[in-house]
């Protein structure tokens, strides 16, 4: 479903694309970039399914050899349609509805905040990682800065959070599936998203999102961080709690992005700001102009707080035992990996019985 605005902003399908390319896709990409409305209609009760192809349907054995379908190729800058796109020039008979819904006012009745995690102080690392569809083995160095984050957002009642460069696909898999309610943007551009990188990056994410979780998910890749400014001074206001995440180390932009944040006042979008892989020796004094309140969690994460009143003693909580993640971690790869086996097992059992 698109709007008439979004349509026309976007100038319909993009008309240059190669036959067979997704539609969905690629006006996916092209409205992140654009920072264009869009509403999860799962939260006003508006839901829609996919229906699988008849038996004898030749679909899956087209889609399996890449004749249908292909994935579109990375935006690097938004590439609109000329001025007579689409059907534009030709003269339509226009009708509409006879009865029309007055507003949407009746979605304002369900907030987010209804949805959230009532046991606002109950850190259940092995819940959590049960919710989630990867094993994490790769990134279980990962863990601890990503229970980090998650107090993080329990304690403070984060609204909306944004990771600000690629770190990997279990932080915002587990934080996602954590937090259902919790709107999601993702900024990265790396040579690894080339071509059709960025869907091995953050695929697993994108899968996992559509069938768990109703809180919006966007992902802006693209070289122009302009586009991410202007998706964060359209969509953030002062009014929720929002977190900003920036991987320093992974992502080249991530080392520059402090200078331009704090100087244009991009920074006033936050009322947090976690900075992974900080250097103590690193010049604090753009924050100390701005007033701002900063605090190292731990020997290389630097916490950015817009409040310099908030309560003291809620950073006490922020503490995470590393003891604790790694050992319900454990529990968790047994049992996830005796879950698939005895899966495997009942298939075997019952391809017999047929």
């Amino acid at each position: 479903m698109l709007s008439k605005f979004n349509f026309n902003a976007l100038r319909g399908l993009n008309e240059i694309m190669s036959p067979g390319t997704s539609n969905d896709s690629e006006l996916i990409l092209r409205t992140n970039l654009l920072g264009l409305n869009k509403i999860n209609t799962d939260n006003i009760g508006v839901h829609m399914f996919k229906f699988p192809p008849l038996k004898n349907s030749l679909r899956n054995e087209l889609i399996r050899s890449n004749s249908l379908r292909k994935k579109p190729s990375l935006p690097d800058r938004y590439n609109p349609n000329n001025s007579s796109w689409g059907m534009k020039n030709q003269k339509l008979k226009i009708s509409y509805a006879k009865n029309l819904s007055a507003s949407f006012e009746n979605s304002i009745n369900i907030p987010n905040k209804n949805f959230k995690d009532s046991d606002e102080n109950k850190l259940n690392i092995y819940d959590t990682l049960l919710n989630t569809d990867q094993l994490h083995i790769r990134n279980i160095f990962q863990l601890h800065k990503i229970f980090t984050i998650i107090k993080i957002i329990k304690i403070f009642e984060i609204n909306k959070l944004v990771e600000f460069g690629y770190s990997n696909s279990s932080t915002l898999e587990i934080i996602g599936n954590k937090f259902k309610y919790l709107d999601i943007l993702f900024y990265d551009f790396s040579k690894k998203n080339l071509g059709y990188g960025y869907y091995k990056r953050i695929g697993k994410i994108i899968k996992s999102f559509d069938t768990k979780r109703y809180g919006l998910f966007n992902s802006i890749i693209s070289k122009n961080t302009q586009y991410f400014y202007n998706y964060v001074n359209k969509n953030f206001s002062s009014d929720t709690n929002n977190l900003l995440i920036i991987n320093q180390k992974e992502n080249n932009f991530s080392k520059n992005i402090k200078f331009k944040l704090f100087k244009e006042g991009y920074h006033k979008k936050f009322d947090f700001i976690l900075i992974f892989n900080f250097r103590i020796n690193e010049k604090l004094s753009r924050i100390s102009k701005n007033n701002l309140k900063f605090d190292l969690i731990n020997k290389d994460t630097l916490l950015i707080l817009k409040n310099k009143k908030l309560d003291e003693a809620r950073f006490k909580d922020l503490h995470v035992s590393r003891v604790n993640i790694f050992s319900t971690y454990l529990i968790f790869l047994i049992h996830r990996i005796f879950s698939k086996f005895l899966k495997k097992l009942r298939s075997l059992i019952y391809s017999f019985i047929k």
